[in-house]
């Protein structure tokens, strides 16, 4: 957006696509504010924006534009409270000698948007918490948008295809405010459409299969998990044990990561009469991995499953899909976030497998370096992405 656009929208009247905030006192405002420009109720097809360091009145707040102030704001999109994670571009500016930040938000094109589990839209210059009918326009929106493949409804299925005892005990208590379920008396079909796990018809999506399928390599038969463990340093020495996770995503993770906890060798040793308990490998480095190949990988075309491969000498993990929406350079650095898979992503940050976006590969290269392994080796070879953990020499 332009500085003359951005002048003449600082000086108009607060209305329903821009907002205004002395500072960031609030971020919990500032997300809602994001949330409901994103959602974009009035289907105005403009980008919101939210000023940090103008009053109410316009006038400037004479904050100081810091690189910390901009790194707090960039963390709304990290930080995993606002769901499915809206386009936002945030760039410091000057007009008439003030200093403020704008926050730009086009509208979403797989709304609704939720921040912390309640969704907010903007009538007027006012914010409020949607009403089950906005929901309902907000997801009939969506039939006609552009749906990642993860939004997308799987053909020939139905709700009775899903575990809805998982979606109400496990998924809704981790995905909707408390208050939002006291007041639900929508069917289940509305529900599992409003979180984006079926389409508007109540057909199941990629998403809704991928998190809560009854029997999910029927319907999308490539997603799995394969686990092989050899003898020695390559693919021809004797396997050791191999096996194949085929349940839900979830029930994947949770198999491989028990049974990488129990392939991971543990020695104690004794020194100054403390006990030091030392891992072949550091585990919550293999489980931020994992869990990224799970969520990053492609899930449409192809039979490939993602491949964990345990050598004597290494740790291996391929999974299908290269770098999605970011340079292949910048892949694992903190602040380049891309989702093949945004409803996927929503769905594991819900059910507790995802704290924050974006760290997941810099934790792995943190804990690593720590625990004195050679650097995580991250490269991705025509249609799939290769990760090889070694061991300590």
């Amino acid at each position: 957006m332009d500085i003359e656009e951005i002048s003449r929208r600082l000086i108009d009247i607060e209305d329903s696509q821009t907002e205004r905030k002395e500072s960031i006192s609030d971020l919990d405002r500032i997300r809602e504010a994001i949330c409901a420009f994103a959602n974009d109720i009035d289907s105005s097809r403009r980008t919101g924006l939210v000023f940090v360091g103008i009053r109410d009145n316009g006038s400037c707040a004479g904050i100081e534009v810091t690189d910390d102030l901009i790194k707090r704001l960039a963390q709304l999109r990290l930080d995993g409270k606002i769901q499915p994670i809206p386009t936002i571009s945030i760039n410091a500016t000057e007009v008439d000698g003030c200093r403020f930040v704008v926050i730009e938000v086009p509208p979403s094109d797989i709304p609704p948007v939720r921040v912390n589990g309640v969704c907010w839209i903007r009538t007027g210059s006012s914010r409020t918490r949607a009403t089950p009918q906005d929901e309902r326009v907000l997801i009939e929106r969506r039939r006609s948008l552009h749906p990642s493949f993860d939004a997308e409804p799987l053909t020939g299925s139905t709700v009775s295809d899903l575990d809805l005892t998982r979606f109400t005990q496990e998924y809704l208590p981790g995905a909707v405010s408390l208050a939002t379920r006291r007041e639900n008396g929508r069917s289940i079909e509305h529900q599992l459409s409003s979180l984006r796990l079926a389409a508007p018809d109540g057909i199941p999506t990629v998403a809704g299969m991928l998190l809560l399928g009854l029997d999910l390599r029927f319907w999308i038969a490539g997603a799995y998990i394969q686990f092989i463990r050899v003898q020695g340093e390559s693919l021809t020495t004797p396997i050791l044990d191999q096996r194949e996770f085929s349940g839900s995503v979830l029930d994947q993770l949770r198999e491989i990561e028990t049974l990488i906890s129990l392939h991971n060798t543990r020695s104690l040793s004794l020194a100054n009469e403390t006990h030091a308990q030392d891992e072949e490998y550091p585990i919550e480095a293999l489980r931020q991995l994992v869990r990224n190949g799970v969520l990053h990988r492609r899930y449409d075309g192809g039979n490939a499953p993602l491949r964990v491969t345990w050598f004597s000498n290494r740790v291996e993990i391929i999974s299908p899909g290269g770098a999605f929406g970011i340079p292949p350079e910048r892949f694992g650095e903190p602040g380049y976030t891309s989702y093949r898979n945004p409803v996927l992503a929503e769905g594991l940050k819900a059910f507790g497998f995802v704290e924050r976006f974006g760290f997941g590969i810099q934790i792995a290269k943190e804990t690593l370096q720590q625990n004195g392994h050679p650097p995580l080796e991250l490269r991705f070879e025509g249609d799939f992405a290769f990760v090889c953990v070694r061991r300590r020499r």
